[in-house]
């Protein structure tokens, strides 16, 4: 059947564990964008939710980094703070997918049996309608490179609107991420909201197929948006269609955007963009306008795609170095696990020995948590800010607010 609904949601975990850091008032707005996606999915009633989502190193490590994968087992369960999550999957919609995708050379990973992200359970605890439908976890790499281009997310998105149209399930897609921020690195308080608003500008434009064929991965990580990547899947599954912004709240590290999209039947004539000057500094409605970047004429991204013949790219998320694998594997434990994230908070020593890190410079930064130090041995900034904060909610739980 067709594609019943479409929308995309941030996920970053200050909306729903609150540290006093946020503003609660912003928070609470994004709330109230989260239920106009739960009256969409009310009003539509879809039979199972497909959530396109970016892996934070969760359930994919560097044991095994896939561009795309499905969950395929019973339930997707995770947890965050004190909030566990366990979801039915809609298991046959979830092994269609990986059978029809192979037949249109998508060759996706599955799985049976790993953690469910806070990408997709952060939304799903606000927009999940009543009685809840069973999902299927659509996992895209987003933090460890190489990622997949956004062209090809695009073309996965098309491919997966085929699949979705050919099943008997009224399905809603929901991608989750974004909008612009770098967490771990040295630009956290730093997003580019300006890249946001002009990407917003074109979403309502109904240009998402440009957009998504002039961005490289470059530019995605200049502009804080590797999680893009999921939006871009969802572009390629409705097509042109002019979005609705239902809020773009820039928070002091995060642009946190909703947005929806009616789903046009795909053997329908597509409706054309708006004719629009892509160099204009357009912002959402109801957000003021911010200086825009002057595109080169006829650029579709209105100056999204910031890349220079003569600038050495740097990546934020650089490929992870075979010898600092011990130190990411330990960051790991420490953001996943919560009783080694314990006995490390006991006895940094002894669990720094438990997890086999002898050298004196690797251990001293890893106590300190001095994210300089760490990052240049090697670690992934994303795995050092993540095991940050759960160290910090374990040590202070109080001052955290739970939605």
């Amino acid at each position: 059947m067709p594609l019943v609904a479409a929308a995309a949601c941030p996920h970053t975990p200050q909306l729903l564990v609150r540290p006093d850091t946020e503003d609660r008032a912003q928070v609470l707005r994004v709330h109230q964008a989260y239920r106009r996606v739960r009256d969409l999915l009310a009003a539509t009633r879809p039979d199972a939710i497909a959530v396109v989502a970016g892996d934070h190193i969760e359930a994919f490590f560097l044991d095994a980094a896939p561009a795309f994968a499905v969950h395929a087992g019973a339930r997707a369960a995770g947890a965050f703070g004190r909030y566990r999550y366990d979801f039915p999957v809609a298991e046959s919609l979830a092994r269609a997918i990986v059978e029809e995708a192979a037949a249109r050379d998508f060759d996706l990973l599955y799985t049976q049996d790993v953690p469910l992200d806070y990408a997709f359970y952060v939304p799903l605890h606000f927009v999940m309608p009543e009685p809840a439908p069973p999902i299927v976890p659509l996992y895209v790499n987003v933090y460890l490179p190489p990622q997949p281009t956004p062209r090809r997310c695009y073309a996965w998105g098309r491919a997966l609107r085929q699949i979705l149209d050919a099943r008997p399930e009224r399905v809603a897609l929901l991608a989750s991420g974004g909008l612009s921020h770098f967490p771990g690195s040295d630009r956290y308080g730093s997003p580019d909201y300006d890249f946001d608003r002009r990407l917003l500008a074109a979403l309502e434009d109904g240009r998402g197929g440009e957009v998504a064929s002039s961005l490289t991965g470059a530019d995605l990580d200049r502009a804080g948006n590797v999680e893009l990547r999921t939006w871009i899947t969802l572009l390629g599954a409705v097509g042109d269609v002019p979005a609705e912004v239902v809020c773009y709240e820039p928070s002091w590290h995060h642009g946190n955007a909703v947005v929806t999209w009616p789903v046009t039947p795909t053997d329908a004539e597509q409706p054309s963009a708006r004719s629009v000057d892509p160099t204009r500094p357009s912002a959402p409605r109801g957000r003021p306008s911010q200086p825009a970047g002057t595109a080169a004429p006829g650029d579709p991204t209105g100056g999204l795609s910031t890349a220079r013949r003569d600038e050495r790219f740097v990546p934020h998320y650089a490929f992870p170095p075979a010898h600092a694998y011990g130190l990411n594997r330990c960051l790991f434990r420490l953001k996943s696990d919560t009783p080694f994230r314990a006995r490390f908070l006991t006895d940094p020593e002894a669990a720094m020995t438990d997890a086999g890190l002898a050298d004196d410079s690797t251990r001293g930064a890893l106590a300190a948590l001095d994210r300089d130090r760490l990052v240049g041995l090697g670690a992934h900034p994303y795995l050092v800010f993540m095991a940050d904060l759960r160290l910090r909610m374990d040590r202070s739980p109080g001052t955290f607010e739970y939605f």
